[in-house]
């Protein structure tokens, strides 16, 4: 199969915008299946039985999705779903491996959900498996089709890395969610400061961090026309940013917004503004809609990112999660390789092994992740 590297990227963003944002999953499976001779592509939230919960799928035919799910909804009505749930974490699974064809072809399931569509082979992949959390992904081909085998199986390999990562991050939003957004408590446990945004960037809401540094009036100022620095040229530049991760909209991936150094009247290090991008409907405050936010750091207080959260979320080396964090609190990369006792030349292998896996090009992509999920993780240890 023909690579075509800089779509694999952009098909990698579409699952951590469909993360944050759910609408957003049918269009980033699709993208996904045009890398795959365009499947049926479903992928579920699982109870604790292995049934399915929640099912977004792309380019399936509606009706038949409604009968396998009546009908086939459970490890005791379908043989494939049994053997996919008993299969290793992360690993792809032939259905042809999980019930041999001959045998397949004169099921009800394939002859109620598959061979009208004119389906028979498939793949599937276990993403999460847990008390609190359990997912499964599959695509499903046509009978004319070759089956899934070599580069295809290995891309999807690569893939599920970062499908992992997405749909545990959609799973701890949809616990927020259903206790009513983000609540200033969760914002709070956030050691970064957090403004967030309408879609004229005015702020709406900001946690203690961010207050706290405003207050100080060192770098950042909330007047009666908004956010302002202390350098004319800071302001219009901060505000430029807010204004174009505002106007961003769905499936833009990790385009958009950037970080912004801002001087201190006091000459102290300067603080480091983050803006990014929010989906138009994946936090709401009352009938306000947030359209963008602005994470501030300051180097001067001690709070960091927990590097052990950093590494487990976006599946790094400690050595890649810590100089990640380094360079979201606002180092560039010679300081962050001084304050972990390395060369520069190691971290620079290090941040690019860190892009590497977490499908970003550039170092403001990567912060942009950091931030884009850390609410998640804040989440994650409020609940636990």
């Amino acid at each position: 199969m023909t690579v075509d590297h800089e779509e694999i990227h952009r098909v990698i963003g579409g699952f951590y915008d469909a993360a944050l944002e759910p609408e957003l999953w049918r269009s980033a499976l699709e993208r996904m299946g045009r890398l795959f001779n365009d499947p049926v592509i479903m992928m579920a939230a699982l109870d604790g039985r292995g049934c399915f919960r929640h099912v977004t799928s792309g380019r399936d035919d509606p009706h038949y999705l409604d009968v396998y799910l009546s009908r086939y909804n459970m490890p005791g009505k379908n043989r494939r779903v049994a053997a996919l749930l008993q299969s290793p974490l992360a690993v792809p699974g032939l259905g042809c491996e999980q019930w041999e064809t001959a045998s397949f072809i004169r099921s009800d399931l394939y002859n109620d959900v598959y061979r009208p569509q004119g389906l028979l082979h498939d793949v599937g992949v276990v993403l999460l498996r847990g008390a609190e959390h359990n997912a499964a992904f599959s695509m499903l081909r046509r009978d004319r089709d070759e089956p899934f085998a070599g580069d295809e199986l290995r891309l999807l390999v690569c893939l599920t890395a970062h499908l992992q990562r997405a749909a545990k991050i959609y799973l701890r939003f949809a616990e927020v969610r259903r206790d009513g957004a983000i609540s200033s408590e969760a914002l709070d446990q956030l050691t970064a400061g957090v403004v967030l945004f309408d879609g004229r960037g005015a702020v709406l809401r900001m946690n203690r961090v961010a207050d706290e540094i405003i207050r100080e009036a060192d770098g950042l100022v909330l007047r009666a026309d908004g956010l302002g620095c202390a350098s004319p040229i800071d302001t219009a530049r901060l505000r430029r940013l807010v204004a174009e991760a505002a106007s961003l909209g769905p499936g833009t991936g990790f385009d958009g917004g950037g970080a912004l150094p801002l001087s201190r009247p006091s000459g102290k290090r300067p603080l480091t503004a983050f803006v990014a991008p929010l989906r138009p409907t994946s936090f709401e405050s009352g009938e306000a809609r947030f359209s963008s936010v602005m994470f501030v750091t300051d180097p001067e207080r001690r709070a960091e990112l927990p590097v052990e959260a950093v590494q487990r979320s976006l599946q790094l080396t400690r050595q890649e999660a810590a100089l990640t964090v380094a360079l979201a609190q606002g180092a560039d990369l010679k300081a962050a390789s001084r304050s972990l006792g390395i060369s520069t030349n190691t971290a620079h292998t290090h941040l690019t092994r860190a892009l590497a896996k977490t499908g970003t090009h550039r170092q403001a992509e990567l912060v942009g992740l950091v931030y884009r999920t850390a609410l998640a993780m804040c989440w994650n240890r409020r609940a636990g």
